[in-house]
């Protein structure tokens, strides 16, 4: 959704600039939560990989 709205064609010009540049700023915040948001679900993932992985190499014998 975030990219659709960073997408937002030029054509726009009925618009008064500040009015675009607004819609640019809100869509930039959204992209930037959305890999924050991305980057702590890897973090998380690993963590949890590498648990799981601890957990099956103490029952293998």
């Amino acid at each position: 959704a975030a990219v659709a709205a960073a997408a937002t064609p030029q054509a726009q010009s009925s618009q008064p600039q500040s009015m675009l540049d607004q819609q640019r700023e809100l869509a930039r915040k959204r992209e930037q939560e959305r890999r924050r948001r991305e980057a702590m679900a890897a973090t998380i993932d690993m963590n949890f990989q590498s648990d799981l992985l601890s957990i099956f190499e103490e029952n293998l014998f």
